[in-house]
């Protein structure tokens, strides 16, 4: 493009960073869409570049999942580069997820990664993913999403994606904190990613209600479905949802068990070419899990909102 054709803006990590003017050409009912409308932070750590020019999308494809081929790695890649500059520009490791083998039908928002058991400092934290760590990959919990996602939402199929609104992890204390101006900063960003990912009917799920509400605000170019966050720390929105469903939630009680999220695991681990060692101290932690009576409402929620979705 000719230098007339783009905004300078400013951005406090890359001064002089190029924004387009004009909105991309794009596969319909996407980037188009809020491109023309966006407002951008004063300051920023990102430069929006049109993905879909980087990999072809057919155009009768429905909307499937297509055959992966090495354009859609190489600009997810790209992407990926732009976002671990983002999350060092806000003074956190970046935490990248397993990467998607092409466009999905399942998009998963989460809000940000945490610094905890997986890794104590940042310094910690960037030594393991260097070494193949990556998120969605390590809890008790984030296994049950995956579960939940596989056995009651996904069929053989379809494809989904698990992300981050930003991706720089950070202490749950600490998260808090100019959430708001951090997802301002992240918000292009995401909006490219799902862009990128996903497929034109794909379904977009909020987990937990601060992506929910953030989403909402800024007049999101999809619809959003929202589901509650599998949080330990969300435990009383696991009760909620039973309330005036106890007999159903009794009935299903006990018909999931920790060998079942093994299994699970164990797939998962292998397709996001998880390390071996890893990969073997991943489920060694998760086998010697429990599923609490906590645990269990949020795999009965997850069944109540993806077997919803499926209808």
């Amino acid at each position: 493009m000719a230098s007339a054709d783009y905004l300078r803006f400013a951005d406090h990590m890359k001064p002089g960073l190029l924004f387009p003017r004009t909105p991309f050409p794009a596969r319909s009912g996407h980037i188009s869409d809020y491109l023309t409308n966006l407002v951008l932070p004063q300051k920023s750590c990102y430069k929006v570049t049109n993905c879909c020019q980087r990999f072809k999308v057919p155009s009768n494809n429905g909307g499937r999942a297509m055959r992966v081929d090495g354009d859609f790695q190489a600009a997810y890649r790209e992407l990926k580069g732009r976002m671990m500059a983002c999350a060092e520009a806000d003074g956190h490791p970046f935490l990248p997820n397993p990467e998607p083998e092409g466009p999905v039908d399942y998009v998963f928002i989460c809000m940000e990664p945490s610094l905890g058991r997986w890794a104590r400092t940042a310094e910690e934290a960037k030594s393991k993913v260097d070494a193949g760590f990556r998120n969605f990959l390590s809890s008790t919990e984030t296994f049950i999403l995956h579960f939940c996602i596989r056995r009651y939402l996904c069929e053989s199929t379809k494809r989904y994606h698990i992300t981050d609104f930003s991706k720089g992890a950070m202490l749950v204390k600490g998260a808090e904190q100019e959430r708001t101006q951090r997802f301002d900063r992240w918000y292009p960003l995401l909006q490219e990613e799902i862009h990128l990912v996903a497929t034109s009917d794909a379904t977009i799920v909020a987990v937990g209600k601060v992506v929910s509400q953030y989403l909402k605000r800024r007049d999101f170019h999809r619809p959003v479905k929202p589901v509650i966050h599998y949080s330990c720390l969300a435990g009383r929105a696991r009760s909620a949802e039973i309330a005036g469903r106890e007999e159903a939630f009794e009935a299903f009680r006990g018909s999931v068990s920790i060998e079942d999220m093994v299994a699970t695991a164990k797939a998962v681990l292998r397709e996001s070419h998880m390390p071996v060692e890893m990969y073997n101290e991943e489920l060694s932690r998760l086998s010697k899990s429990q599923l609490s009576t906590s645990r269990q409402q949020l795999i009965f929620s997850y069944k109540l909102a993806f077997e919803s979705m499926r209808a």
